[in-house]
């Protein structure tokens, strides 16, 4: 999964519009529809501060190889389902 799919992903299933986004990460509309539909001509700093947005380490998003959920997220699931 790239970085425009985790970002698309993740967005979607935190119900975030692209404005949202966009505002949590103090970049616009335009970049994060860019990466969200395959371009990757950003700052490394824009990344950053979209993995702080969505609450993801930024190992993640950018390593192609890691899939979906992340790890954090997996984690939290099992420690609820524990209890």
């Amino acid at each position: 999964m790239d970085i425009g799919e985790k970002i698309k992903h993740l967005r979607v299933e935190r119900r975030l519009k692209l404005e949202d986004l966009a505002n949590s990460a103090d970049t616009n509309v335009s970049t994060i529809s860019r990466l969200e539909n395959g371009k990757r001509d950003v700052y490394a700093s824009v990344l950053v501060r979209i993995a702080s947005a969505l609450e993801v380490s930024l190992d993640w998003l950018v390593d192609e190889d890691q899939g979906y959920p992340p790890p954090e997220k997996v984690e939290r699931k099992r420690e609820r389902s524990r209890r």
